[in-house]
């Protein structure tokens, strides 16, 4: 029996004027899972990332924590609560050091004045925390993206944050600070930290997520593991935005009669007007996939590729041929 969700979110809707932004989005988020969040620009990843850390209030529906109502009417609210959002631009001075960033609004205080040395020594623990060797003292400037990257998530386990929501972690990273935060964060999941994690880089969701959450204009496609995503797609738009292959999504069961029916009617028309070649226009690719011997894929005025159905599906020549075949994405990574 699974217990509890520490984060469930039932029937949130948003509207903005001309917009529906969100509707009737229902999810839930376990203690110590990441949850990746996907979807097109304007999908709503952003409106439902900004009411979860108290910056919007929803129009409708229902926010629990550990089972109770737990509406956010501003961003302190939702941090109190144990939900902190790292933007993806990052909420740093970079004129202060690294743990009055950390503590900044929140500094401990003697007779009214920060107080410098404990200041310091709280941060401590909070930078090995997250894996970041570096002074408290240290000037937020000096350090790379990545690095301050650290500072805003110790920032937010000072808070003792439950629930991190990241928003693109990874836009401005190297590859070695982009394996640093991955193994940060599967270190806050061993801990119990939830992670909401915004992206689109769908090898990292992969490689991440515990389940996913495909988003498509305000409203929920999908939720499931990746390997349930990418297995059993719940519809056409969720298989060619993962990537999986469009036989999943199609009744399979009816392609032979298909082969069998077109098959006919083009040895008739053989028949009619002599032995000839046949060429199949197609926007379909599953008839492409299914009836011909060898294919083109165009795009533009210019062909991408031609060869057999099975040669351009595991062996797609282009990351276009792979997006309107639906080959797996990881003949390209």
């Amino acid at each position: 029996m699974l217990a509890a969700p520490l984060l469930e979110v039932r029937a949130l809707t948003k509207r903005f004027p001309g917009v529906l932004a969100l509707h009737s989005v229902s999810l839930d988020l376990r203690r110590g899972e990441v949850l990746a969040v996907i979807g097109e620009n304007g999908a709503g990843k952003s409106t439902l990332m900004k009411i979860l850390a108290g910056v919007q209030a929803p129009d409708s529906g229902e926010i629990l924590l550990d089972g109770r109502d737990a509406q956010f009417t501003c961003v302190r609210e939702a941090m109190q609560h144990g939900i902190a959002l790292i933007h993806q631009e990052l909420n740093l001075s970079d004129n202060l050091d690294v743990a009055a960033n950390i503590f900044l609004g929140r500094e401990p205080r003697q007779l009214g004045f920060i107080h410098r040395q404990r200041l310091y020594e709280d941060a401590e623990p909070l930078l090995r925390q997250v894996g970041l060797q570096c002074s408290p003292r240290t000037i937020v400037n000096r350090l790379s993206i990545g690095r301050q990257q650290m500072v805003e998530i110790a920032k937010a386990l000072s808070s003792d944050a439950r629930i991190l929501i990241m928003d693109e972690p990874t836009s401005s990273l190297s590859q070695h600070e982009t394996d640093q935060l991955f193994r940060v964060i599967r270190e806050l999941r061993s801990r119990g930290v939830s992670v909401v994690y915004i992206s689109h880089r769908l090898a990292e969701v992969k490689e991440l997520a515990d389940r996913v959450v495909v988003l498509r204009d305000g409203a929920i496609e999908q939720v499931g593991t990746p390997l349930e995503l990418y297995d059993r797609p719940a519809n056409r738009f969720v298989a060619q935005f993962i990537g999986t292959p469009q036989m999943n999504v199609v009744d399979t069961a009816a392609m032979p009669a298909l082969r069998t029916q077109m098959r006919v009617e083009i040895a008739r028309l053989h028949r009619r007007y002599g032995r000839a070649a046949t060429v199949y226009v197609t926007h379909d690719q599953v008839e492409a996939m299914t009836l011909a011997q060898r294919m083109i894929v165009m795009n533009a005025g210019r062909m991408e590729q031609i060869g057999t159905p099975e040669e351009v599906y595991h062996r797609p020549a282009t990351t276009f041929v792979a997006g309107f075949i639906g080959s797996p994405p990881m003949n390209l990574i």
